[in-house]
C-alpha cells in the first residue's frame, strides 16, 4: 500500500520524536530500532523507508532535538533573560526528566563511543545551543563556552549523584547557579 506524501513525512517525524525520547532516555546504545518504531506507533520494517541505518535515524534525531531545544532557548532568554534559563536549567524538574531535558547532557556520555556521522550531528546541535549563549566569534566566546560547560557538566554530575549524594549534587547545583561565571547575567 502507498503512502502519501503527509503520512510519511508524519511517520518520519513519529519516529524522530519517540527516538529523541528514548535515546535521551537510555542512551544510543540502550534503544534498538524496534523499540522506537513501536513507541512512534509503526512497524519495524516501516523504519528502513525513512532511515537506512539505525545511525542515520539517531543522528537525525540528534541533530533535530538540539536545534529544537536551541530554539527554545532563543525564546526563553529573549523573553525572561539568561538568568531565567540557567535556573530552568538547573532545577530538580528539568534534571529528573532526561528523556524531555538537554539532549546534550543526556548524550554527552555516549558520544565519544559513536561514529563519526552521530559525533557530527552532536556537534552541529551543540554550536546551534552555543549561538544562542554568545556570538560565533569575540571576546565573549571564551565565557560563553565556559557557561555551557558548567551548566552540562553540573547537570551531567547532579544526574549522577541523584539518590546516591544528594548533598553533593545540590552543592554543584548551587555552585554553577550562584557562579557569574558559570551562571548568567542579563
Amino acid at each position: 500500500m502507498k503512502v502519501d506524501r503527509e503520512t510519511k513525512s508524519a511517520n518520519r517525524e513519529a519516529l524522530l520524536s519517540a527516538a529523541s525520547r528514548l535515546l535521551r532516555d537510555r542512551g544510543v546504545d540502550g534503544v534498538g530500532v524496534a523499540e522506537i518504531s513501536q513507541a512512534a506507533g509503526l512497524t519495524h520494517g516501516g523504519f528502513y523507508r525513512h532511515f537506512r541505518s539505525k545511525d542515520a535515524m539517531v543522528a537525525a534525531s540528534i541533530e533535530s532535538t538540539l536545534m529544537e531545544q536551541a530554539e527554545h532557548v532563543a525564546i526563553v532568554v529573549a523573553e525572561h533573560g539568561l538568568d531565567a534559563f540557567v535556573q530552568t536549567y538547573l532545577s530538580p524538574a528539568h534534571l529528573g526528566d532526561r528523556a524531555s531535558g538537554c539532549a546534550i547532557a543526556a548524550l554527552g556520555g555516549d558520544m565519544t563511543r559513536q561514529g563519526s556521522e552521530l559525533r557530527a550531528a552532536y556537534a552541529r546541535g551543540v554550536r546551534a545551543y552555543l549561538d544562542v549563549f554568545a556570538p560565533p566569534i569575540g571576546p565573549d566566546r571564551a565565557e560563553s563556552l565556559k557557561r555551557l560547560a558548567a551548566l552540562i557538566g553540573a547537570a551531567v554530575l547532579a544526574r549522577g549523584l541523584a539518590g546516591v549524594d544528594g548533598a553533593l549534587a545540590t552543592d554543584i547545583l548551587d555552585a554553577v547557579r550562584d557562579d557569574p561565571t558559570a551562571a548568567a547575567h542579563d
